[in-house]
């Protein structure tokens, strides 16, 4: 059965939530951590409206080759109005303070606050 995962993006005030549908666990997570990063190094904006469209593009790319005709999906995350009910993961990327919380799905059970190094998603996964 795939591990489902609703991610939020937000500022504090705005937020933008996504959907993925499989490999939603916290070591499947390297994404996030690629998008956080790009966020701290200023090469994305700290604004939800202006960054949150490149994990689309970056779950595009997770999926490799994806076109309309052969695929019901464009990659490993599709833009969602509200929080699944079948989710193992939820994960609250928040741009301004620079943090990954990771729930299960409603318990916090980890704060990223590193995005260079996947251990961290590894061991968040191990303890619970």
């Amino acid at each position: 059965m795939s591990t489902r995962s609703n991610i939020e993006i937000t500022d504090g005030t705005d937020s933008f939530m996504f959907y993925r549908h499989s490999d939603g666990y916290p070591s499947g997570q390297e994404t996030l951590l690629k998008f956080m990063k790009l966020i701290q190094d200023k090469k994305l904006r700290d604004d939800v409206q202006q960054c949150a469209g490149w994990l689309i593009v970056f779950g595009h790319e997770e999926y490799g080759s994806v076109s309309p005709e052969k695929d019901w999906k464009v990659g490993a995350y599709e833009p969602s109005i509200d929080k699944h009910g079948d989710i193992n993961y939820f994960y609250k990327c928040d741009i301004l303070k620079m943090t990954i919380e990771v729930y299960n799905p409603d318990e916090l059970i980890g704060t990223i606050t590193k995005f260079d190094n996947v251990d961290v998603l590894k061991n968040i996964e191990k303890d619970n």
